[in-house]
């Protein structure tokens, strides 16, 4: 249907009478039946029916609401004068507020309330691209569906600043710049987002200090910092520990695991003739034979230590030459493609210790101390490495190198 314009009596076609279901500060909300579907009807409180700044103000939500065209914005629809004033209708959602939405289920945990934050911020940003300020932003102008659990944002009627002394805004929510009159730019939006996001979760502190920090300088500059940020899914290091974890569990058992001990040759008996009693008894030094020095474990070290380091770098290049650096659109292979490296690098930690205990078996006493010195040598710094990896993927790749 094409937009009417002010000055254009309404038709009388409500297919029931209108139900009250909310109000503002300057206006009310009603449930009504137009043209067999159901819609929201928005009109001024009756005070300010007649007052030409709100008139005008509700003529400039009009005309801004119904060039928008987002998943996350209620749509408009139409605007009418009747013998009440003039009305403004949009979609009907049905949901209830964020006020409402929490209150029947506390604070949101993480992923719910990154969930709903990213709908909320592709909003602004869109509202924003289109030099456009929400100006009051709140928990009870954001809908919550009943199917789904989607935003729907509501309520544009400050989003401009020409009708106004003070440019919008509600307590709790309005900038400080708001507050105190002197307007503000679309960082008001995402002081009020910051608010928002302390009311529905007890996650993203941080962001949400930023963004409502009381000056507007020490805030994002832009949805899209937002957004970065909320879409940025930090990695526990204990994750990546675990597989490494697994790996010095194997390597330890196989170090430790009892051997049969080789049976010891017997020291054969010389018979010495024991001379007669006449004769002098001449007894000369017994030379020993040269022992050979015997190598130890711990003699290797270093040779075990290099052979972990080179063989992981091996194992890993691939890896690092294709992830840089973590982002949230390669997070996910980067993770898979992780688990695979890791498994290949457990399998050559096992073959290479059973190989050095089928190569040196005379070692068993000094395997603890092998473990000791050269696997926690290579193992445990590389592990410490891996812990970066959230930071940067490099960190592992410069242990390595």
């Amino acid at each position: 249907m094409e937009s009417s314009f002010f000055g254009k009596e309404s038709p009388q076609i409500f297919e029931t009478s209108a139900k009250l279901i909310g109000g503002g500060a300057t206006s009310d909300s009603y449930k009504v039946k137009m043209w067999g579907r159901w819609f929201f009807m928005k009109r001024p409180k009756k005070k300010y029916a007649n007052d030409p700044r709100y008139l005008n103000a509700f003529e400039r939500e009009f005309e801004i609401g119904i060039l928008l065209d987002n998943d996350h914005i209620v749509k408009y629809h139409s605007k009418f004068y009747d013998d009440e004033g003039i009305f403004i209708l949009t979609d009907y959602v049905d949901g209830r507020t964020l006020t409402e939405y929490i209150k029947e289920n506390g604070k949101l945990p993480k992923e719910e309330a990154r969930r709903i934050l990213l709908q909320i911020a592709d909003a602004l940003k869109y509202l924003h691209s289109k030099q456009i300020i929400h100006g009051d932003l709140k928990p009870d102008n954001i809908l919550i569906t009943r199917n789904g659990n989607n935003v729907k944002i509501v309520d544009l009627g400050y989003s401009y600043g020409d009708c106004y002394d003070v440019i919008g805004g509600s307590d709790g929510y309005s900038a400080p710049e708001q507050i105190s009159g002197k307007g503000g730019d679309l960082r008001a939006d995402i002081y009020a987002f910051g608010k928002l996001t302390k009311f529905m979760t007890n996650s993203f502190g941080k962001m949400a200090a930023k963004a409502s920090a009381v000056n507007p300088d020490g805030r994002y500059s832009s949805m899209d910092e937002v957004i970065k940020e909320l879409s940025r899914k930090r990695v526990n290091p204990l994750w990546f520990l675990l597989p490494l974890l697994v790996l010095a569990a194997i390597i330890i058992f196989s170090l430790n695991r009892k051997e049969e001990i080789p049976p010891q040759e017997e020291t054969p008996v010389v018979e010495v003739p024991i001379p007669e009693p006449t004769q002098e008894v001449v007894e000369e030094p017994v030379q020993e034979a040269p022992q050979p020095v015997k190598k130890k474990a711990t003699d290797y070290s270093e040779v075990f230590d290099k052979e972990i380091k080179s063989k992981y770098s091996e194992i890993f290049a691939p890896f690092y030459k294709k992830y840089q650096r973590l982002n949230p659109s390669n997070y996910d292979d980067a993770s898979t493609e992780w688990n695979d490296y890791m498994l290949r690098a457990i399998a050559f930690g096992d073959s290479l210790v059973t190989a050095y205990e089928e190569a040196h078996p005379e070692w068993k006493n000094d395997y603890a101390t092998l473990n000791s010195n050269a696997l926690h040598g290579a193992m445990f710094k590389f592990q410490k490495a891996s812990a970066d990896y959230s930071d940067s993927i490099r960190a592992t790749w410069d242990f390595l190198e």
